[in-house]
């Protein structure tokens, strides 16, 4: 993709000052319904509490104990509180959300940095002793820097005149503040890392500062030219890194803020040039990176929780329906229409991330909510770049993975799969636990979350999947016909020299029939292996004959294997953040001594009690 080398800076400019208006006034609200309104009950019940505060001792704990919820929780609840009530004041027209509103602009306006301390070193030396909030430009251009700066700019937009009833340095102020820690380092040549357009935050940053600039450089068309010619560059480089398949190696929740972010920057570029830079049939793969999550669904709004994800996820309704809409793909609305739930619009008990108004304003705008024509159900997917395979067959849905063990957001988990049964999720992966100083560190894979033995894949003597880009699946097969799909692979790439593994062929078959899935691990190491398979399972596993039952939400599975295997039962510790995925997990793990080149099979079909 190309999209810096079509549109020029001056080309940008002349269209933005002829089209530049913001494109989410009130009067474009067309079907705001219950959203709307459920946004004003929401914001209504913050007014008069006390707005969450920021500390020092907040801050350092990230560098004292690794912890980084005690001040990114109230940071993006702060964003997103201030969003609430500007939806709120723009719907309802009551002075008593301007004025809150206008406390939240000031409250971040006033904060040191809006880098959170996970982040803020990277911009600093390392010989740099303070663990202070940097001040000045404020800090390292991360991604929730530019966040807040787009969330105070379509803030502005919204409810400029009602803030500046209340006084008239509140919409000035925010324009200074943006311009200062985000768009004049950013005009002035400064290049983060992730201009790379490596992962998420490429796109994710360069979306947003484009957002902030529109507002903070409206009457500045040729500057704005030149910042958004320079982000498109981004853009480019993020699109032009993927696969031909779409597929996102960050998993579904981060296509969130990856897919979905292509999406704000080719659409607020569109709008604001009058539709003259249109940059959505520039490539192929933008319309294959916006059908990743309608090609990972399971049914029921489930997803495969591959990566740093969750089972369930909330994705942008407003994106994946405008998305839907340029691409022709109407799964998409489809998925919108079953992960939306307009009475939770607003709702700020979520610490994920601070952009909420701008969201809401795209669900405002952009979804209209009615049931998608096209809820049929779940299709099969193929993505062989990032070789994962889902199936669907007799009620069962199967997701299976290969690719490498370097991936974004990686986990030890070549070889993983997951079943859900009717999108009850019966095995599973975990998905993450809480982020910490650890999960980005030297030390992340001895999370058990993300090392090998987290996973469904083999142990062999001990040894679990290692880290790096040359430990991926080989000689990768996928077939699907009308009866059954399997994808089929040698791990023996993942493991260390020591485990001796010569090769490892894993074969994973969904039986379209009766929705039974088997697995079969055929292992050579040139002598005989201890050999241990850990299945994480949503419901307790109990003996029935020489079979497993696994049941949950009304959906059951037998486990059962070829031959006599040791088995252990415990149930697995979960941290607060996968206690909103999971109620409760349990992991059942196999474990039987195999001769040279000996093999496993496990089958996983529908239960009866």
């Amino acid at each position: 993709m190309d999209l810096q080398g079509t549109f020029s800076a001056t080309m940008l400019a002349e269209a933005f000052a002829a089209h530049g208006a913001f494109p989410f006034p009130v009067t474009a609200w067309q079907r705001s319904g219950p959203r709307a309104e459920h946004q004003v009950e929401v914001a209504r019940r913050q007014l008069g509490a006390p707005w969450p505060a920021l500390t020092l001792g907040s801050y350092l704990r990230y560098y004292r104990d690794g912890d980084r919820s005690e001040y990114e929780g109230p940071y993006f609840n702060r964003r997103r509180r201030l969003g609430s009530a500007a939806i709120a004041c723009a719907a309802s027209g009551e002075p008593s959300f301007a004025a809150e509103a206008a406390d939240g602009v000031w409250l971040v306006c006033e904060e040191a940095s809006w880098c959170v301390p996970a982040h803020a070193r990277h911009g600093l030396p390392a010989d740099v002793p303070s663990r202070l909030p940097p001040t000045g430009g404020g800090g390292f251009i991360d991604l929730f820097n530019c966040e807040t700066a787009m969330v105070l700019a379509e803030t502005c937009q919204l409810i400029g005149p009602q803030l500046d009833a209340i006084d008239c340095r509140i919409v000035p102020r925010a324009r200074e503040e943006i311009r200062r820690r985000i768009l004049d380092p950013l005009l002035a040549g400064s290049t983060p890392g992730w201009f790379d357009g490596h992962n998420n935050w490429s796109v994710w940053c360069a979306s947003s500062s484009i957002i902030a600039g529109g507002f903070a450089l409206r009457g500045e068309p040729a500057v704005w030219g030149c910042l958004v010619h320079r982000l498109l560059g981004v853009v480019d480089r993020y699109v032009n890194r993927q696969g031909a398949d779409g597929g996102c190696d960050e998993g579904v929740m981060y296509w969130g803020v990856a897919g979905a972010c292509v999406i704000r920057a080719l659409e607020e570029v569109r709008a604001r040039t009058g539709g003259l830079a249109d940059g959505w049939n520039a490539d192929p793969r933008v319309a294959e990176i916006m059908r990743f999550p309608a090609r990972m669904h399971l049914g029921g709004g489930t997803f495969p929780a591959f990566a740093d994800g969750h089972h369930r996820v909330r994705l942008p309704s407003g994106a994946l329906s405008v998305a839907s809409e340029r691409t022709g793909s109407p799964e998409l609305h489809a998925v919108a229409c079953m992960l939306d739930d307009p009475l939770r619009a607003g709702e700020i008990d979520v610490p994920a991330v601070g952009d909420l108004v701008v969201n809401q304003l795209r669900a405002l705008c952009w979804f209209d909510g009615r049931p998608a024509r096209a809820m049929a159900a779940p299709t099969d997917a193929w993505l062989p770049n990032l070789q994962v395979l889902v199936a669907h067959g007799g009620g069962t849905a199967l997701a299976v993975k290969g690719g490498h063990n370097a991936e974004n957001h990686n986990h030890n988990d070549i070889g993983q799969f997951v079943i859900h049964r009717h999108g009850v999720p019966l095995v599973v992966d975990a998905g993450r636990g809480d982020y910490t100083a650890q999960t980005f560190g030297p030390r992340r894979y001895e999370l058990w979350w993300t090392r090998g033995a987290g996973h469904a894949v083999p142990q062999i003597d001990g040894h679990e999947q290692q880290t790096g880009y040359e430990r991926q699946a080989r000689d990768v097969s996928c077939s699907s016909t009308t009866g059954s799909a399997a994808l089929s692979f040698d791990l023996a790439a993942c493991y260390a020299a020591e485990a001796g593994v010569r090769s490892l062929r894993r074969t994973v078959t969904l039986t379209r029939a009766d929705g039974s899935v088997r697995l079969a691990d055929t292992v050579d190491a040139g002598r005989g292996v201890t050999y241990a398979l850990p299945l994480l399972l949503t419901g307790c596993p109990v003996a029935d004959g020489t079979d497993w039952l696994v049941e949950h939400d009304g959906q059951r599975v037998r486990i059962a294997t070829d031959r006599p295997m040791a088995v252990t039962i415990e149930e697995v510790q979960l941290d607060a953040t996968m206690l909103r995925s999971w109620s409760k997990l349990w992991r059942l793990t196999l474990r039987t001594d195999l001769t040279a080149g000996g093999s496993v099979g496990v089958s996983i079909r529908p239960g009866r009690a």
